[in-house]
């Protein structure tokens, strides 16, 4: 009877142990719409002691897209992702002794490589909905062009910087081996300098944190 006992915790154990690293591979592909906040701020202009400037950049909606590649076991999953977003001005107004407004189609973009975590409830419903969080590594490169009448203005975004977001979704099973996503994702960066590139006379630097808003959909693909 002893003997039995040992014998069935031994297999228990084992199994215990075996489950322990028992994991899945995946990858995910996604992509949609992104909202980018108005930038603002104000800085003194080197050329006049006390004379401030507003700076107000407006962007357009944008579009983004991403890979990940991860691993789960249970309700928790890691990965590895790459994104990128594009980076579109509206319109930027800055304003000096008189407001100067531009229109810019300039294209720009932000990539990112991040670690996320995730954590699934498992709530037996028709989705799986999830949690997540991830910090990383983002490049940003922009330019906004100045109204030809400005004495400044003329910024450039050219710049790596560290980068944070938070995920909240859902997964709903598609096939034995895929799931479709729908996501929201917040995407922020600590304060990010803005180089204005116009005459060293007139240059007024400002800084912004960058922050972005999207909704995702989405694809992820077990692999065996």
């Amino acid at each position: 009877m002893k003997y039995t006992l040992q014998k069935m915790l031994a297999i228990i154990a084992i199994a215990m142990s075996a489950n322990a690293f028992a994991y899945t591979n995946y990858v995910t592909v996604k992509g949609g719409g992104t909202f980018v906040p108005d930038l603002s701020d104000t800085q003194t202009q080197a050329t006049t002691a006390g004379l401030k400037q507003k700076v107000e950049i407006h962007h357009d909606w944008q579009f983004n897209f991403g890979l990940a590649a991860g691993m789960k076991e249970g309700a928790i999953r890691g990965e590895l992702e790459f994104s990128w977003t594009r980076l579109q001005a509206k319109k930027y107004i800055a304003t000096n002794l008189t407001p100067k407004e531009v229109s810019n189609k300039k294209s720009g973009y932000i990539m990112r490589g991040m670690i996320n975590g995730y954590y699934d409830f498992h709530l037996n419903m028709m989705a799986t909905p999830y949690l997540g969080a991830g910090v990383g590594y983002a490049f940003a490169k922009h330019r906004y062009t100045k109204h030809p009448s400005a004495t400044t203005g003329d910024f450039s975004l050219d710049t790596n910087m560290f980068a944070y977001q938070l995920m909240a979704g859902a997964n709903f099973q598609a096939a034995s081996n895929a799931n479709i996503l729908l996501e929201y994702r917040f995407f922020g960066t600590p304060s990010t300098e803005f180089l204005d590139k116009t005459s060293a006379a007139t240059k007024s630097n400002y800084k912004q944190m960058i922050m972005m808003h999207a909704v995702n959909i989405g694809a992820t693909f077990v692999i065996a």
